[in-house]
């Protein structure tokens, strides 16, 4: 009865503090190994054409650790994308709070924009390719573009209504046409001289700002 009931102690006791803490540093590492593989197939071979096969033997894994870890090669771009969110704002909102913005101030904040694409093409060239193909990423690449404006309260919260609307919309219409035009020069390779597209987006933003 006593080893009996010593067993059942044993069966009982609590998992020693740390333990758990460790299995989810495991967890965040496969998960980030199986991200990174899919980034880098995306970009070799194209959304469409990566799997989740490809994505599991780059990461050194098989199909149902995939699985475990993402529903689908759509789940890891969102996951990407949730990753870089605060960067995106950090990087996109301060041009927002400019009270006297001048064409150097604006033409500055787009270098930097632009910049920051260039620091991260592959996730911004997966996201563009998913969003045809995935309405999920579509929603969230427009979450994505709400809460831009949203950091950028100065450029709308002074009005109401119906006007409001037609600002934020305006807004978020500018930051499409950045995004664009930002894909096209660091991705698409467009044959257009880079200071010139800053400067020609350096005047459309410079009239939004100060239209305010």
């Amino acid at each position: 009865m006593a080893d009996s009931a010593a067993s059942e102690r044993r069966r009982r006791r609590p998992e020693p503090a740390g333990r758990g803490t460790l299995r989810d540093e495991q967890r965040r590492l496969t998960r980030r190994r199986l991200a990174d593989a899919a980034l880098e197939l995306f970009e070799e071979v194209g959304y469409a054409s990566a799997t989740a096969d490809g994505i599991a033997k780059r990461a050194g894994a098989n199909r149902a650790t995939f699985y475990l870890h993402y529903g689908g090669k759509a789940d890891v771009v969102l996951a990407l994308m949730d990753g870089m969110h605060d960067d995106v704002i950090a990087t996109v909102a301060p041009v927002g709070a400019l009270e006297a913005p001048t064409f150097d101030d604006v033409r500055a904040w787009l270098a930097r924009v632009l910049s920051f694409f260039e620091a991260n093409r592959a996730l911004v060239d997966a996201h563009h390719q998913a969003i045809p193909v995935e309405p999920n990423v579509a929603r969230r690449w427009w979450q994505g573009l709400e809460q831009m404006v949203d950091a950028m309260p100065r450029l709308w919260e002074h009005l109401s209504g119906e006007e409001r609307e037609r600002q934020r919309v305006r807004v978020v219409s500018k930051l499409v046409g950045l995004e664009r035009m930002c894909w096209f020069v660091v991705i698409g390779h467009a044959p257009v001289d880079r200071d010139l597209v800053l400067d020609g987006l350096a005047d459309e933003w410079l009239a939004l700002l100060r239209s305010v």
